[in-house]
């Protein structure tokens, strides 16, 4: 079991969850789930679970994508060429992106130093895609529209408002579905660019403590930044105010978010027969 988790691991950075459902397929899992949200307070989160058949928490995978407010500027070893429609906020950001063959125009904020994007998302209006990306009131169907995109490598570099341009869409090296397992930010491949334990192991800690509880029934309520959740003695903070000291990451007071989004992917599996 333990070498077909490897496996699925590898094939999700490549191919997305679509490969993960295929590779289960024969196993004892009996459903499977999946959740997203806001985590780290900037990212698009996604979690699959998967139960036994007992109905227990068998595995958890997690995967989290860039947004635009990250993936928008040049970096080291990204620019952008002369002819390409650029705007001048603090650093060159490309002025049209398109999401899913729908078009977003930037325009720098107010301070100058950041740019938005506005578009239409399925007919409506949105004037800051990655503030709506990031509002609570966001469903799980906004969500995955903006994840499939990413996966199915939708997501474009504009010339202008109609001609793509020919650079791949990327963040601190990463693929072009825009993974952040697949980039070189907080410690992932290798990198020397790490905080407190790293993303990898921070992620690690989460599962690994979210597969010890995340059967007690006592855990129905999804957590809250600002709170002092105490779910019957499951989740509790410590003297900083941090969940982290429980699971063991160094996520500071952002692991709420991520434990909301695998409980959204473990409800989801309950509900799958």
């Amino acid at each position: 079991m333990k070498k077909l988790l490897n496996i699925i691991l590898l094939v999700t950075t490549v191919v997305g969850v679509f490969a993960v459902l295929t590779a289960y397929k024969g196993s004892n899992t009996q459903r499977i789930g999946i959740g997203y949200g806001i985590v780290h307070k900037q990212y698009i989160g996604e979690s699959v679970v998967f139960l036994n058949n007992s109905g227990k928490l068998a595995d958890i995978l997690f995967e989290e994508y860039f947004t635009p407010a990250q993936f928008t500027h040049e970096e080291a070893g990204k620019t952008f060429p002369e002819n390409a429609d650029i705007i001048e906020a603090g650093s060159k950001y490309i002025k049209y992106i398109k999401i899913a063959g729908h078009l977003f125009t930037g325009a720098a904020n107010e301070e100058g130093n950041a740019v938005v994007y506005s578009g239409k998302v399925n007919g409506e209006l949105v004037s800051d895609l990655t503030a709506w990306l990031k509002d609570d009131s966001r469903t799980q169907a906004d969500y995955k529209w903006y994840i499939d995109a990413c996966k199915n490598e939708t997501v474009k570099y504009m010339r202008d408002a109609s001609a793509e341009l020919d650079v791949p869409v990327s963040y601190y090296n990463s693929n072009t579905m825009l993974q952040k397992t697949s980039s070189d930010y907080w410690g992932n491949s290798g990198t020397s660019y790490t905080i407190g334990i790293g993303h990898p192991n921070n992620m690690s800690a989460i599962k690994s403590w979210t597969k010890k509880n995340m059967d007690n029934a006592a855990w129905t309520n999804e957590l809250q930044a600002g709170d002092t959740p105490k779910v019957d003695g499951i989740v509790q903070l410590n003297s900083g105010g941090q969940i982290s000291a429980i699971t063991g990451a160094t996520l500071s007071g952002d692991t709420w978010q991520y434990l909301n989004v695998i409980k959204r992917a473990y409800q989801a599996a309950k509900q799958n027969n």
